[in-house]
């Protein structure tokens, strides 16, 4: 005789991605772009609006950061940031 089992799952809840909350400023920047946020971040990417990687830092651990952005080009940018539990993904101009 072959028995089969069953399992019941009970849904008591949607779990929703807590947002990250940044302040960047100023937006559009000339030189550099400032950031500051309510946790430790630990890592940032500026990518093209192509998806490139133009500029990484890895291993920070600060909630104000103050990015040299001098080089860039004069266009858009997304600015990819990470802390120990969330990200959050911005944009902003350059100048």
């Amino acid at each position: 005789m072959t028995q089969f089992g069953s399992i019941t799952v009970l849904a008591t809840g949607i779990l929703e991605p807590v947002p990250m909350h940044v302040e960047f400023f100023p937006n559009p920047a000339k030189d550099v772009l400032n950031i500051k946020s309510e946790e430790l971040i630990t890592a940032y990417r500026v990518l093209d609006m192509n998806g490139r990687v133009i500029l990484e830092e890895k291993g920070i651990s600060s909630a104000d950061l103050h990015i040299d952005i001098l080089f860039l080009d004069q266009e858009n940018y997304l600015l990819q940031i990470e802390s120990s539990k969330r990200k959050a993904l911005v944009r902003f101009r350059k100048e």
